[in-house]
């Protein structure tokens, strides 16, 4: 893996800092809160992945920086509840134990979001909680599983904004850079996954959405693209 795949603090950190001037608070308190509370949800994200890596052995960590920079720079959200969710999105499907053993809890994942809300309230842990896939009990086919994830990001991209927003960049680094992934059995089962999904994305960009003008051309661009190949 080329060096300059792997992220650290500092690459988080910067997301923040760059954004702060273009954040908007209606009182200092509220602003010193939130610029706080972001801050903490950076280092939790990085303490919670530090050990996880991707299927290519790539820091899992990567991942949640692109999520959080994509929602930034690209999509030019602002709201500070909303990249801390970004931040911490897959923080409760993957690392429940971690963070209900910072409540002093067992694991579950009420005790994780529950934790998530003590710290940095509970619109976060809403969108964190609606964000998380469902937890599987039990064995199931692929293309069950397949139904079951295009129907949530169906649900949730239709239930709120910002879910759309945080869901939509976090489909984006895994579905469109299929082109990566070498082996060619893990592409095609990818690729089952993800490309009815991309169709709901797509149904729901041209449609009625939160989305500017030019950034709804570019997603748009980029998913008709996707499915094409």
């Amino acid at each position: 893996m080329n060096s300059e795949q792997i992220v650290n603090q500092p690459s988080i950190n910067k997301i923040i800092i760059d954004l702060t001037p273009k954040l908007v608070f209606p009182t200092p308190e509220e602003r010193d809160l939130k610029l706080g509370q972001l801050q903490e949800a950076a280092v939790l994200s990085m303490e919670l992945h530090s050990t996880q890596t991707r299927k290519d052995a790539e820091p899992y960590i990567n991942h949640i920086v692109r999520v959080t920079k994509r929602l930034t720079e690209e999509y030019g959200v602002t709201d500070a509840d909303t990249i801390m969710a970004a931040l911490l999105h897959d923080s409760v499907e993957d690392q429940s134990a971690g963070l209900a053993a910072k409540a002093g809890l067992p694991e579950s994942r009420a005790n994780a979001l529950s934790y998530v809300a003590q710290r940095f309230g509970n619109r976060v842990s809403f969108l964190v909680e609606n964000l998380s896939n469902e937890e599987i009990v039990g064995e199931m086919s692929d293309d069950e599983w397949n139904r079951i994830y295009a129907q949530h990001v169906r649900d949730i991209i239709e239930k709120d904004p910002d879910l759309l927003f945080i869901k939509l960049s976090d489909f984006s680094d895994n579905a469109l850079r299929l082109s990566e992934v070498t082996d060619l059995n893990q592409r095609l089962k990818l690729s089952k996954k993800y490309l009815p999904t991309m169709q709901v994305f797509l149904d729901k960009i041209e449609g009625p959405n939160p989305f500017s003008g030019e950034v709804r051309v570019l997603v748009s661009k980029k998913l008709k693209t996707a499915i094409s190949e």
